[in-house]
């Protein structure tokens, strides 16, 4: 038996640019070695892009175009060994690019990094604060499985307790995004709910009234019309 995990995509909505727009990713981390290097992996247009640097002057900085945020994920290779030689337990971690200057600083690792002059990370981690009661079970339910013992795994009652109270723990999670959208119509986020929290069926009135409750600029972002086209579709 798999353990019990629902992976849930996180995409973020394009903000309508006029053209593409510049961003700068400035990362220091204290007492760093000299040979460290971070990389860098994120999607524009399709385009999947992974591209790394050295430590110059304590700092790393990349730099780029985007037509719209994106999620990247970044690796820090403290010894400079090279990605696929970081270890079992690699410093990693993610954020939203987006255009303008964004800064992260640590005493130690990017884990630990505080991210600093960008709004949609700051309201990505709001956000993720809003649905803190409903992941921590969630992540209590894989906890289980993963310390239970193998003729534990085997009992049907067992599992099935552990399933139902994921099960539980993610409907709770519905509720809680649509509040969300509900009560943040203006957030980059609240389309992300929206879509998450529909599923693959749609309850279309549901879906058109919390559709409808979003600010004009969010309808009219690329998830925006995305999300109208899936209810068009629907009611057909």
């Amino acid at each position: 038996m798999k353990k019990i995990m629902l992976t849930i995509g996180l995409c973020v909505p394009a903000m309508l640019f006029a053209q593409d727009q510049a961003f700068s990713l400035k990362i220091k981390v204290d007492k760093i070695p000299a040979a460290a290097r971070v990389y860098i992996s994120y999607t524009v247009n399709g385009t999947h892009i992974l591209d790394s640097v050295n430590v110059k002057n304590g700092q790393f900085e990349f730099k780029g175009k985007l037509s719209e945020p994106v999620q990247a994920k970044l690796l820090l290779d403290h010894q400079g060994a090279g990605q696929e030689n970081v270890g079992a337990n690699p410093d990693m971690t993610s954020l939203f690019l987006e255009k303008g200057i964004i800064t992260m600083q640590s005493p130690d690792s990017l884990k630990h990094a505080e991210i600093k002059g960008s709004p949609i990370n700051k309201e990505h981690k709001r956000y993720e604060q809003f649905l803190d009661a409903p992941k921590l079970q969630m992540s209590k339910v894989n906890e289980e499985y993963e310390l239970a013992t193998e003729d534990t795994k085997k009992d049907p009652a067992f599992m099935k307790g552990l399933e139902l109270r994921f099960r539980k723990a993610f409907e709770d999670r519905k509720v809680l995004q649509k509040e969300f959208v509900k009560t943040n119509p203006n957030s980059y986020f609240s389309l992300i709910a929206l879509e998450e929290s529909a599923g693959k069926k749609l309850d279309v009135a549901e879906a058109e009234t919390l559709y409808n409750s979003l600010s004009a600029p969010l309808r009219d972002s690329r998830l925006g019309k995305e999300f109208a086209a899936r209810i068009l579709a629907a009611k057909q």
